[in-house]
């Protein structure tokens, strides 16, 4: 007599999807579903992402003419959380529209 192969599915997923071949496909594409969204859309709205990058710019601008260096490291350090703010955002997804 032949055993049926049922795959080994970790313990955390829920009793449904641990009951056989038919649920297999299923538990995989739940598992995988939050990877394939990632990176399709930007988490900022434009405007937002908009906002982020005139400041950016603005203070570019700003160290361009010059100031004390304590001014200069003072903008420095607001254009690095600005900017870190924009990359944790995703909002190099929205490309051309920024400009």
């Amino acid at each position: 007599m032949t055993e049926r192969y049922t795959p080994c599915l970790p313990a955390a997923l829920p009793g449904a999807l641990r009951r056989g071949r038919r649920t297999a496909p299923l538990a995989l594409l739940l598992l995988l579903l939050p990877a394939l969204s990632q990176g399709q859309e930007p988490d900022a709205s434009l405007q937002l992402c908009r906002k982020l990058q005139q400041q950016i710019e603005r203070l570019d601008d700003r160290r361009q003419h010059g100031a004390s260096a304590s001014q200069m490291d003072r903008w420095k350090r607001q254009r690095r959380e600005i900017k870190d703010r924009f990359n944790a955002l995703r909002c190099r997804h929205w490309g051309n529209q920024l400009r």
